[in-house]
């Protein structure tokens, strides 16, 4: 990714020299970390990525809560996830996809540009990163492995469009959808060691958008959201790696409701939604039909997300004026708000910090790191940045935006203090 980084780490003498006389000094000095595209053989499948001389100029941030940020103009981040010595992003610029790797100070140690467009990304086992990729014939999947070795997928895939990843068990799952001749179809293939080992087709009734994969066993189960010119809502779609059998259904059809997050519970699952009355929780029963329903709010949220960090469940509902943080009890009878936000618009990342979960949340003033315990809130006053990962990074977190300014993207990396 091409990073431009300004420092004062490495001149604090002189920092502390030229204050004594001013008040206030900044020594910034720009540096672009060139960006080493591998060179790929137009007969080979795979590639290296190459490595790139680290700067030594972390960026300083100004901000009081943050420790240093990188900002990268022109590109657009699909998705970034921790490594054991730094974090990849994979993004894509005006022609094509590229992933990079980023270390200590967010130097930019390599970067490799992609067969296509990125469309959707997760980590996949070891260390490495799965993408799915659009070409100029069709779509394909794409596989780099902790050494930078980039390999695609055998098939090229025409006419479906990868449109969700994820990592199971060592498996890589990509969920595609597809219209044509055969209707809308939702495609299951899993791929072991960058390899297909299993493809399923489900036949729908709507254009529908996954919103989580879980897997049990050797059965995934895909929930997605639909909509249509009368009606929306949530559905789900069931495959096995050991049968042909497809089961694809709409959870209460014709609900008109806005399915936003869904995790396991009581041997089965809770949906996050919302409708004209209000944001409410719906619990599916062991046909993944639904058997009780939950209120949160008197009035519709935005966006969601349901969460369990191994002792309660958490609600976390937002909207342009208004955003909560619910704890919820056991049995969901009883909810305490844990923190109330003024708008929350986004929400992105998540991980557990030892009984403590850490979000990354939008706002129409910024963006904000927050725990569920309601104990902080650090905000970064950059309206116009898009949330894309929540991220460890060293002995801190990082934040990794989108951000827009008059029109132009860029990618943004912010490490909180």
């Amino acid at each position: 990714m091409k990073n431009k980084q300004y420092s004062l780490e490495s001149r604090v003498l002189i920092c502390l020299t030229i204050a004594v006389v001013a008040t206030f000094v900044g020594v910034a000095i720009k540096t672009i970390v060139p960006a080493i595209a591998a060179a790929r053989s137009e007969n080979s499948q795979s590639q290296q990525v190459a490595d790139v001389n680290p700067s030594d100029s972390p960026v300083i941030s100004l901000d009081p809560n943050l420790s240093c940020e990188s900002n990268s103009p022109g590109d657009v981040a699909v998705f970034a996830s921790a490594v054991s010595d730094g974090f990849y992003t994979v993004y894509n610029d005006d022609e094509t996809g590229y992933v990079s790797k980023t270390g200590d100070g967010l130097n930019v140690t390599a970067n490799a540009r992609l067969g296509g467009k990125v469309l959707v990304a997760c980590s996949a086992p070891d260390d490495g990163l799965a993408a799915g990729l659009k070409k100029d014939d069709g779509y394909s999947v794409c596989f780099i492995d902790k050494y930078g070795v980039i390999t695609e997928s055998e098939r090229v895939y025409r006419n479906e469009t990868p449109v969700f990843a994820g990592c199971y068990d060592g498996d890589v799952a990509v969920i595609f959808t597809s219209e044509g001749e055969s209707g809308k179809r939702v495609v299951f293939r899993l791929y072991r060691s960058g390899t297909e080992i299993c493809e399923r087709y489900a036949n729908v009734s709507y254009t529908v958008e996954p919103v989580e994969t879980y897997r049990i066993g050797d059965v995934f189960t895909v929930f997605y959201r639909y909509k249509s010119a009368f009606s929306k809502g949530g559905g789900y779609a069931m495959f096995s790696t050991s049968s042909i059998s497809v089961e694809a259904s709409v959870i209460e059809r014709n609900g008109g409701y806005d399915f936003l997050s869904v995790i396991p519970r009581k041997n089965s699952y809770a949906m996050l939604c919302s409708d004209v009355r209000g944001a409410f929780i719906m619990q599916l029963d062991e046909n993944l039909a639904r058997s009780e329903k939950y209120d949160l709010t008197d009035y519709s949220v935005l966006c969601g997300k349901l969460s369990y960090d191994g002792k309660n469940y958490f609600a976390f509902v937002g909207g342009d004026t208004q955003g909560k943080m619910f704890r919820l009890a056991d049995d969901f009878s009883e909810k305490n708000v844990v923190t109330a936000y003024d708008s929350a618009t986004a929400i992105a990342g998540e991980f557990n910090t030892g009984g403590t979960l850490l979000h990354l949340l939008k706002s129409s003033k910024g963006f904000y790191l927050t725990d569920t315990n309601g104990l902080f809130t650090k905000k970064v006053t950059k309206t116009n940045a898009v949330p894309v990962a929540l991220i460890r990074f060293g002995g801190s977190v990082a934040a990794v935006c989108n951000v827009y300014e008059n029109g132009t993207p860029a990618v943004y990396v912010a490490v909180f203090n």
